[in-house]
């Protein structure tokens, strides 16, 4: 990731769905939330999230203290307009019943084999 800022600008002018694929770690990245930012900053982005086994929603007090939950090294969302109330109200919407969600399932038989 070298600059977000075309990053964010893809994702609301360029994509026409944003799959938000959710992992024990994908809220807490920022530029993963710029990304989910971006995407409801904007009416032109329909967004998906794909729930995979891993990912527990996280608990109130990490979301009411979004600077100590964010791991922000390397990526200042203030230089991009992004603010954490931003982030917060963003989050409440991926995580709301209104967003589509696509639970993830592993098939029977994946993962490693041995022969």
């Amino acid at each position: 990731l070298v600059d977000l800022r075309v990053l964010f600008d893809i994702v609301k002018c360029r994509i026409g769905t944003l799959v938000v694929y959710l992992t024990e770690h994908t809220l807490a990245r920022a530029w993963c939330a710029g990304e989910i930012v971006s995407a409801f900053a904007t009416d032109k982005v329909n967004v998906v999230r794909v729930t995979t086994p891993s990912f527990k929603v996280p608990p109130c007090e990490d979301l009411d203290e979004l600077s100590l939950y964010l791991d922000t090294s390397g990526c200042n969302l203030n230089e991009h307009g992004i603010s954490l109330t931003m982030v917060s109200i963003s989050y409440g919407r991926l995580l709301s019943e209104t967003t589509s969600d696509i639970p993830f399932e592993r098939p029977v038989g994946a993962g490693r084999q041995h022969f």
